[in-house]
């Protein structure tokens, strides 16, 4: 028996937070990662849309928060500083 096909991963869309201490991408398997700009390090993966993403955007005036809205008709309120 073969071994199933591996689907590689797609970034939807991705942005730096307004503090540029974070990125923050959105990908095909529909979870949002989050990463420290300065080590690199992958600090949260956070799930809450069952289908893909086509928004993310940082709130201008608060770099702990993001929105993201889906394919699934959802639309998230992320504390990517805190990770939920």
């Amino acid at each position: 028996a073969r071994a199933p096909k591996k689907i590689p991963l797609v970034v939807n869309v991705a942005e730096w937070t307004n503090d540029d201490r974070q990125i923050l991408a959105m990908y095909s398997d529909k979870a949002l990662r989050v990463w420290d700009a300065c080590t690199g390090a992958l600090t949260w993966v956070l799930r809450g849309h069952e289908s893909e993403t086509f928004v993310l955007q940082c709130f201008p005036l608060d770099p702990r928060l993001a929105l993201t809205a889906g394919y699934d008709g959802r639309v998230n309120l992320w504390d990517v500083q805190q990770g939920k």
